[in-house]
């Protein structure tokens, strides 16, 4: 019962970060949509599938998303700031 719980919640944290991800690729004001659609279509990836992928497949998405931020070619931050308004 508790690791199909947590499953489910692994789940939806992915279905959001995807959720995330689409809504920043959409939005026309975004400064960096492909990039930060990236970094959190990678993280709801890996929510979604990181039991089933092997650990080292996990590792070089990490490392990815790392190189995204590092790169400055997502803005989290924007699309945190984007939502709050909307709502």
């Amino acid at each position: 019962m508790k690791s199909t719980l947590l499953e489910l919640i692994y789940i939806i944290a992915g279905l959001i970060s995807v959720m995330t991800a689409v809504y920043a690729l959409n939005d026309e004001k975004h400064p960096s949509p492909k990039g930060t659609a990236l970094f959190w279509g990678l993280l709801g990836f890996v929510f979604i599938a990181g039991k089933y992928i092997p650990d080292y497949a996990v590792g070089i998405i990490l490392i990815v998303m790392g190189c995204i931020t590092a790169m400055k070619k997502s803005d989290i931050w924007f699309t945190a700031k984007r939502a709050r308004i909307r709502t």
